[in-house]
């Protein structure tokens, strides 16, 4: 993956959108050290070699995540059929005021007609493992990985914890000494 390319990167001339994404716009509050750190420890493709080389990539894998694609590729869903309309995301109409009419149907009211209602939503193991990663290696950011784990499964929350995330990866990157990646961490 390449660094976390600037935001006008990726809209047409023509479009207008306002972000809040400071790294993603090219003036993140250490701007300068993420961009020498990510060029310096972070290789073209797969993973890195070194603790804050896998660092700086998993801040930047769930930055770019998020700011580019939403979380869709993110979050897992689990459905499962509703019990309201049994799955055909139907119910047959009835109104009080006149007689039952048997052929006439509408949009289910509990799955708004989808059939399904999503169970739980959990984070791909892709991702997961950016999160662990950094959780037990950088202590600073725990809080703001917790919240960016709700932002990811619920949509609520403060977007900007992702640039949170990124400095405070950054600032521990800066003043730790680099190491191997654990042994039990998966490579991709």
């Amino acid at each position: 993956m390449s660094k976390i390319k600037k935001y006008d990167d990726f809209i047409s001339t023509n479009e207008s959108v306002e972000t809040n994404f400071q790294y993603w716009d090219g003036q993140g509050k250490h701007q300068e050290e993420y961009d020498r750190l990510y060029k310096e420890l972070v290789p073209s493709s797969g993973s890195s070699e070194t603790l804050n080389g896998e660092l700086i990539r998993a801040a930047s894998r769930l930055y770019h995540e998020n700011a580019n694609n939403g979380n869709c590729n993110a979050k897992e869903d689990e459905w499962e059929n509703c019990n309201h309309c049994s799955g055909s995301g139907e119910v047959e109409k009835y109104d009080y005021d006149e007689e039952y009419d048997d052929s006439e149907y509408e949009e289910c009211p509990e799955c708004w007609g989808e059939g399904k209602i999503e169970e739980e939503a959990k984070i791909d193991s892709f991702y997961q493992k950016f999160i662990d990663l950094i959780r037990y290696n950088v202590p600073e950011a725990r809080d703001t990985v917790d919240a960016i784990e709700v932002f990811i499964t619920t949509g609520r929350g403060d977007e900007n914890k992702y640039d949170t995330l990124v400095d405070q990866v950054v600032e521990y990157v800066l003043k730790t000494e680099d190491k191997p990646l654990p042994t039990e961490y998966q490579k991709d």
